[in-house]
């Protein structure tokens, strides 16, 4: 029982910490997440409220330890192998949907570049940060990946 309540200790102390990097290395992640595209000049603003994206982001990194737990307990996963399998599951599943939000939003804006005749001046897009919506392809593929892990790895009971 008490190495259960460390290990919850741990894993919310680990959530902790990654909420505060990711309040820290907000700016730097959007700044490699958002796409650059030839002929398009955008500024990412952010209308409502400057903290909300940044709140949710580091809020769906703190998540991440706790659902990797969450999965480890409701699948009995118990082999160190398959812990740190499904662990690189989930942050390769968060990527990947990284991955394609840029895409999309990359496809967009070069429709949107496209579309301008003038080709002597440049383009300049507004983009709000809340319609970039990063933080919620990050947690579909947090969620994607616990549930690919757990049918994967769940202990076999008959």
């Amino acid at each position: 029982m008490k190495q259960y309540r460390a290990i919850i200790f741990y894993t919310l102390l680990f959530s902790i910490i990654l909420f505060v990097l990711g309040q820290i290395f907000y700016g730097i992640f959007f700044e490699l997440a958002v796409p650059k595209v030839e002929g398009a000049f955008y500024r990412v603003v952010e209308f409502n409220n400057p903290f909300r994206a940044s709140i949710l982001f580091s809020f769906i990194l703190a998540l991440v330890p706790l659902f990797i737990l969450l999965t480890w307990r409701l699948a009995s996963i118990a082999v160190l192998n398959k812990k740190l399998l499904t662990i690189f599951i989930a942050v390769i599943c968060m990527a990947s949907a990284v991955f394609i939000r840029q895409v999309m939003i990359r496809s967009y804006l070069k429709a949107l570049t496209k579309s301008v005749n003038n080709h002597a001046q440049q383009l300049q897009v507004n983009y709000p940060v809340d319609q970039l919506y990063f933080e919620y392809c990050m947690f579909g593929g947090l969620c994607i990946g616990c549930l690919l892990s757990y049918f994967l790895f769940r202990a076999k009971q008959i």
